[in-house]
């Protein structure tokens, strides 16, 4: 669940992948805040940068969430390219989920087993949503900032697009499993 975006602008043209997870059999899931960029003209090779932690923050992860490379012509950077990240999930409900599945595993038969199967529906059914959080990726200066916030909970496992001076996002996912029919259009805070 990486977010993979392009950026063609010369100076820090590349392909940028951020976060994830790693899943191995038998092993818990790592929860991954890295991130890295191929550039295939200059370097053709692999760099890692900086984790994803916007200035006085922790690193986080934010897989799932949606990246797009905006441009200062769609209003919504400052002079120069870089990329948004649009919320995503942390990964702790995603790490507790699993915990539970184990104990489930292991109380199979038992009458605990029904209360745990209990207590993952009710997590999933409360689930809080994704990450509000909206970053900005400076390729330039390798750094993160906090540019604002998404007005509900983010929708991930979706795609966005600049479509006439706005950022789209269509569907996704508010919570694990439940997708929304919702669109939303983020115009320029400039009002270009």
């Amino acid at each position: 669940m990486p977010l993979a975006v392009g950026l063609t602008d010369g100076a820090t043209e590349g392909f940028h992948l951020f976060s994830g997870r790693n899943v191995a059999p038998g092993k818990a899931t790592e929860i991954l805040k890295d991130a890295y960029v191929f550039r295939p003209r200059t370097t053709g090779a692999w760099t890692r940068l900086g984790d994803i932690a916007p200035k006085g923050e922790r690193a986080r992860c934010v897989m799932a969430g949606t990246a797009i490379a905006a441009s200062p012509s769609g209003g919504f950077l400052a002079p120069g390219r870089a990329i948004l990240v649009i919320g995503g999930a942390d990964g702790r409900k995603l790490l507790e989920l699993e915990d539970l599945g184990k104990q489930i595993e292991k109380a199979k038969g038992t009458p605990q087993e029904k209360a745990l199967e209990a207590l993952k529906s009710e997590i999933l059914e409360n689930h809080p949503g994704f990450s509000r959080d909206v970053l900005a990726y400076d390729p330039k200066t390798d750094t993160w900032t906090k540019a604002g916030e998404f007005p509900t909970g983010s929708h991930v496992t979706t795609t966005a697009v600049e479509w006439e001076g706005a950022i789209v996002i269509p569907s996704g996912e508010i919570r694990p499993g439940v997708r929304s029919p919702k669109v939303w259009q983020a115009a320029s805070p400039r009002g270009e």
